[in-house]
């Protein structure tokens, strides 16, 4: 099932999903991280990873290294479990 987070990241992103991964991944080193004292700031980074998940279950290779790339903002866990 599609979730509405991943919803913009599907319209504003190219439609081919191995040219919208490296974006993602792009988007690791200028995010701001946020207040290390709210134990919430990760979640801001939940879209990438819904998207990862929604979208890309039939590019596995190329999912798991983006999920690996991106893990440092927030844990991929749930975006592998499908």
């Amino acid at each position: 099932m599609i979730g509405h987070e991943s919803d913009p990241l599907r319209t504003h992103l190219p439609q081919d999903y191995t040219v919208a991964l490296p974006i993602l991944v792009d988007a690791r080193d200028p995010w701001d991280r946020g207040d290390p004292s709210n134990a919430l700031r990760g979640f801001a980074r939940w879209p990438l990873f819904r998207f990862i998940e929604d979208h890309g279950l039939h590019y596995a290779t190329a999912l798991l290294e983006v999920i690996r790339r991106l893990t440092s903002l927030l844990s991929a866990k749930f975006a592998v479990r499908p």
